[in-house]
């Protein structure tokens, strides 16, 4: 099961500070069913406070994640890749 996500960091984060984990709270309630194997950001300036927000929100599973540069990342299912 795979996620792409435009986070539009510069609104959420540098505007709102992240409005109560509001991106975690969506990619933990959108995994309850079936966690997600990979995921792809865009407009991350960083991939650990996503995962973290999302995983303190109850994201199931364990992750890594890796920068791709130029605010993209990648998030994968660490048990399955």
């Amino acid at each position: 099961r795979t996620l792409t996500y435009n986070l539009f960091w510069w609104n959420l984060f540098d505007r709102r500070d992240g409005d109560g984990r509001k991106a975690g709270k969506l990619i933990a309630t959108t995994s309850w069913s079936e966690p997600y194997d990979f995921m792809a950001f865009q407009e991350c300036d960083d991939r650990w406070r996503i995962l973290r927000d999302a995983i303190r929100e109850g994201l199931p599973g364990e992750y890594d994640a890796i920068d791709g540069g130029k605010a993209l990342a990648i998030a994968y299912r660490t048990s399955l890749w």
